[in-house]
C-alpha cells in the first residue's frame, strides 16, 4: 500500500466516524426533544415545587 492509498484510508475511516458520530447527535437530540414533548403533554408539575409531590 502506497503513503498516497494509506492516506485515503484514513481519511475514509475518520470521515466515516464522523457521519456516524454526527447521526448518533442527531438521534439523542432527537429522542429528548421527544421525550420532553411527552413530558410536557402529561401536564405534570414543573419545576422544584413539583419535586416529591404527587
Amino acid at each position: 500500500m502506497t503513503e498516497r492509498e494509506e492516506l485515503e484510508m484514513w481519511k475514509r475511516m475518520y470521515l466515516r466516524a464522523v457521519r456516524g458520530m454526527e447521526d448518533a447527535i442527531q438521534a439523542l437530540t432527537r429522542t429528548e426533544r421527544e421525550a420532553e414533548a411527552l413530558y410536557i403533554e402529561t401536564g405534570l408539575p414543573q419545576g422544584p415545587q413539583g419535586a416529591g409531590e404527587s
